[in-house]
């Protein structure tokens, strides 16, 4: 049997040492990759949540899908109108031209349809009183239940807190006197 020179035999055993420190080496670097991994969060491989958002902010500012000239944008977060239909009313008139005129393009031409809101835009005084098409409006047994429910002797500071709490403009009702309010309100309650 042949033996190995001294030269050799340690030659060998250096490469044995220095491949089992480079397996020691890499197992201890897996073992450690294996514990921090679930916490090495891709954070820049993750999409900006704002940049996304001004994307298809973007995007809607571009389309026009209906084709009536207002961006789709402006129908879903302005004007409240569809998208896909270019006449969101249905009213003959598509819905740029109606933003145009100053009309609403959700409500067809000679319709109310926000029931008894006032128009505090116009320059004259609105009456305060509901006029008789809102009361005939209302259905006779809702009318029954608003009778029990408004209070009959209210002071006219009671009805101005009434009056504000309900919305309306503190400068409307600087102008009215207590008179005016107190017999406005009593109207009301006689057209119910």
């Amino acid at each position: 049997m042949q033996t190995l020179s001294e030269t050799k035999r340690m030659a060998v055993a250096g490469t044995l040492v220095i491949l089992g420190f480079i397996i020691i080496v890499g197992g201890l670097v897996s073992v450690g990759n294996l514990f921090t991994e679930p916490f090495n969060l891709p954070f820049a491989e993750q999409p900006d949540p704002v940049s996304e958002e001004e994307k298809a902010r973007e995007n809607l500012v571009t389309k026009d899908t209906d084709k009536d000239g207002l961006n789709d944008y402006d129908e879903m977060y302005v004007y409240n109108t569809s998208p896909y239909l270019s006449d969101s009313d249905s009213d003959g008139k598509n819905d740029l031209e109606e933003v145009e005129a100053g009309d609403d393009p959700n409500c067809p031409q000679g319709q109310n349809c926000y029931g008894a809101i006032l128009d505090l835009e116009e320059e004259s005084q609105p009456p305060l009183a509901p006029s008789n098409e809102y009361i005939n409006a209302i259905p006779e047994e809702d009318r029954e239940a608003i009778k029990e429910v408004l209070p009959k002797d209210l002071t006219s500071d009671e009805i101005r807190q009434m009056l504000k709490e309900a919305g309306l403009d503190d400068n409307i009702l600087e102008q009215l006197s207590d008179e005016e309010i107190l017999e406005t309100y009593q109207q009301t309650l006689n057209a119910f």
